[in-house]
């Protein structure tokens, strides 16, 4: 039940968040810390997860910083376990914990005001924890410590940003993915013609197969991401079309509300929502390959969201945004939810 309890408060939380009274003040943060509280026993002490035998061979198999794959930075914490001879079971609980840790950090760094916290946890609760947190959990850290080294980078503080981002390429290599932002990220806004440009390659690419002439000009690979370029698996079906459009909505809804914004960090998570999306669609052919890169940008929109609903507007407006929030998160929590692996490795935490 500790997950149905989990999400029955967060859902509390988002019909409490409508109100601004003082006595659903304080009751808002009672469900709130509850909400922590569960994601933390959920985190720190659940061992029944899907990828933990994966994990398990992981945390035997690394013999040196690179021997096994070159996450070097997790790797080095697990060759620091073993030396002092820590069971597999404990680090796995500690990778939890620390995965808590950096989301409560995260939350209370980015975020001044409740209305926010709320926000963001409720999205990020429909996705990335359930996907990530309790599944991918060193994806999981490897994105905190991005968006950390985010909060440093768009403070001027050189220092921590460049160690926090290598720590999260190092944890996780996919993070890559965003260096090339980084030469453009303060410079370059999401303009009206970069949206058309978007939405013409969403098209060649997804409708007109662009991508086999595209690769025919990139060289043979080795290594992982050569096995994921070898499962290629394109089925223009239904769902396909409808994650598409979703993600077309998305973009739109993203670029509608944040166009005119200041912020240069928004900004920024804004250019990295639109690389994702784009390497979710041009590469559909590769959907393991573009999904697990996808994934990065798509925790990042909780960020965005969290913004945009918090932004000042008229009543119709507002009902809309939430609407949206809500059709958002359900459609993760049934995306995920509606997966069998997912369901028969949960049931003693969902029923």
């Amino acid at each position: 039940m500790l997950i149905v309890a989990t999400y029955f408060f967060a859902f509390m939380l988002y019909l409490l968040s409508f109100f601004d009274d003082d006595f659903l003040r304080l009751t808002r943060k009672y469900i709130f810390f509850l909400v922590f509280l569960f994601s933390f026993l959920l985190l720190a002490f659940l061992e029944t997860t899907i990828d933990y035998s994966g994990y398990e061979k992981y945390y035997d198999d690394v013999a040196t910083l690179t021997n096994y794959n070159f996450d070097i930075l997790f790797n080095l914490s697990i060759l620091m376990f073993k030396f002092f001879s820590i069971p597999f079971e404990l680090f796995y609980h500690c990778v939890g914990l620390w995965n808590f840790i950096l989301l409560v950090v995260i939350t209370y760094t980015f975020f001044e005001t409740e209305r926010e916290r709320i926000i963001f946890l409720l999205c990020y609760l429909s996705f990335a924890f359930l996907l990530k947190d309790l599944v991918q959990m060193r994806n999981s850290l490897a994105i905190k410590y991005f968006l950390l080294s985010l909060y440093f980078y768009f403070k001027d503080k050189k220092v921590p940003f460049f160690l926090l981002y290598l720590a999260a390429i190092f944890t996780h290599n996919s993070l890559f993915m965003f260096a090339p932002l980084f030469l453009i990220g303060k410079r370059v806004r999401v303009t009206f013609f970069i949206l058309i440009i978007v939405y013409g390659l969403f098209v060649a690419f997804y409708f007109l197969d662009l991508l086999s002439s595209v690769l025919d000009m990139i060289p043979s690979t080795t290594g992982r991401v050569d096995d994921y370029l070898k499962m290629v698996s394109r089925e223009l079906d239904g769902l396909s079309l409808f994650h598409f459009t979703r993600l077309c909505f998305y973009l739109f809804f993203f670029w509608a509300y944040l166009r005119k914004e200041s912020d240069t960090m928004i900004q920024f998570l804004l250019l990295c929502i639109v690389l994702g999306y784009l390497i979710r669609v041009c590469f559909i052919d590769f959907s393991l390959l573009s999904g697990r890169l996808a994934e990065n940008a798509f925790v990042l929109e909780s960020v965005l969201l969290s913004h945009i609903i918090c932004l000042p507007c008229k009543k119709f407006d507002s009902l809309f945004k939430y609407g949206f929030l809500l059709l958002y998160c359900a459609i993760y929590l049934y995306m995920i939810f509606n997966n069998t692996p997912f369901i028969d490795t949960y049931r003693n935490f969902l029923f």
